[in-house]
């Protein structure tokens, strides 16, 4: 997608537009099919969800067949050329953040929910909480590149951070479902907005032929990796301090993170102002 968006000049906060649409309207739709499914078997059943889902996988797939992905022109120094992005000092310090955020984003995915199920919330209500996010997410994405114009890269993974954090501890001090679910609203700033940053920061430090490269790594540290490693940590200490201990573990480690992006975030900006004080600014990243 991110080729293609490039290629033909395209917003990729307006192509978000749509996957929000969708969150708003399958959100709660997921959540009545299984509770309606639920009541039809007698016991809880995903099934009806699992049927959706694939149905839906499925239509997307034809879609994609039609795509065509021929103006691509292969790279031969691929790596060698990722190497060099990779060497800059922000770029590390944008992975690294990065990769933290889908930590986190991988606990709140497999386990906030198991959290709320268990506090008794009904799965249609769940379903209407990410409808609700999506729906505040939609100005996010139509308005992103004017955010990310004004506040930058670096302070929307900063917001991200702190949303995390103001996330994370009242989950860890209260067992109201109800403030649970209202702070779901929260989630399109430290996901949907950062998805957007991520994508149009690769296309301000990249040279087009290695774009999918550069995004496969980010994506990797994220919904892979990071996402990856925060359900199996986050499932490890449920399991050995429960459940309201774990959302604070995960609380000071966004809090850690914030903290030092922080720092680093300031060296970087004081370190280019002492460095170009007296030369013309100029484009240092890598191209």
């Amino acid at each position: 997608m991110s080729s293609i968006i490039r290629e033909h000049g395209g917003d990729y906060g307006l192509q978000k537009v749509f996957g929000t649409l969708g969150s708003i309207l399958f959100g709660p739709l997921a959540g009545l099919v299984i509770d309606l499914g639920s009541k039809v078997v007698g016991t809880e059943d995903y099934s009806f969800a699992f049927y959706l889902y694939f149905g839906l996988r499925a239509a997307a797939a034809m879609v994609m067949l039609k795509l065509s992905l021929t103006f691509r022109r292969g790279e031969r120094k691929v790596l060698t050329n990722a190497w060099a992005v990779l060497h800059n000092l922000d770029v590390i310090s944008y992975l690294v953040a990065f990769f933290v955020l889908g930590v986190l984003w991988g606990y709140l995915e497999n386990y906030l929910f198991w959290h709320l199920s268990d506090l008794g919330v009904k799965k249609i209500m769940m379903g209407v909480s990410l409808g609700a996010a999506a729906l505040i997410g939609l100005p996010l994405s139509l308005f992103s590149k004017r955010l990310l114009q004004f506040f930058g890269h670096n302070w929307i993974v900063l917001m991200a951070l702190i949303v995390y954090v103001i996330r994370l501890t009242t989950y860890s001090v209260t067992l109201n479902p109800h403030i649970i679910v209202a702070l779901e609203c929260l989630k399109p700033l430290s996901h949907s907005l950062i998805m957007i940053s991520v994508f149009n920061f690769i296309m301000s430090v990249t040279p087009k032929e290695i774009t999918p490269t550069m995004n496969s790594i980010f994506g990797a540290a994220y919904f892979g990796v990071g996402r990856g490693l925060g359900g199996l940590i986050g499932g490890f200490l449920m399991e050995n301090y429960g459940t309201l201990p774990t959302f604070k573990s995960f609380a000071v480690m966004a809090g850690v993170a914030t903290f030092l992006y922080s720092l680093v975030t300031f060296w970087i900006k004081i370190r280019n102002r002492v460095s170009y004080s007296e030369v013309p600014l100029r484009n240092t990243l890598p191209t």
